[in-house]
């Protein structure tokens, strides 16, 4: 068995085809463990590795802090939003102020008008439930 499965994870293409088997084969032993033993354990071994943080984690990290990558803004529905924003700054280019995330149908008028309904066409689309429209 331990040769099948040699084969079936021995390059980066063949463990992408056999994900789940994958999944399924380590599970178990990663679960032994808390991510924070696991990352100790193979960087002692040399292996790069690092964790997968939740939005929480995100936040906290000494590095987003340091290089001042959170930002907030007000969404006009959940208040202040606090998030990531891009790693990437130019020195000689000002950065873009970032908006909140769209309302469900905040954009679908300009979209729809985009791609050629008449204001018509969009309503008939907002009455058959078929799109949402916020004024």
């Amino acid at each position: 068995m331990a040769g099948a499965l040699e084969v079936r994870f021995i390059s980066r293409e063949a463990r992408r085809q056999n994900y789940e088997a994958l999944e399924r084969t380590l599970s178990p032993t990663f679960q032994t463990k808390t991510r924070d033993e696991w990352l100790r354990i193979l960087e002692a071994h040399d292996v790069p590795a690092v964790p997968l943080y939740n939005i929480a984690e995100v936040l906290d990290d000494p590095q987003v802090k340091h290089l001042a990558l959170t930002e907030t803004i007000e969404h006009p529905k959940a208040g202040a939003l606090k998030f990531v924003g891009a790693p990437v700054r130019y020195a000689n280019l000002a950065k873009a102020k970032s908006a909140p995330p769209p309302l469900v149908g905040e954009h679908s008028r300009r979209i729809l008008r985009s791609l050629g309904y008449d204001s018509d066409q969009i309503e008939a689309l907002e009455a058959q439930g078929i799109t949402q429209i916020v004024p």
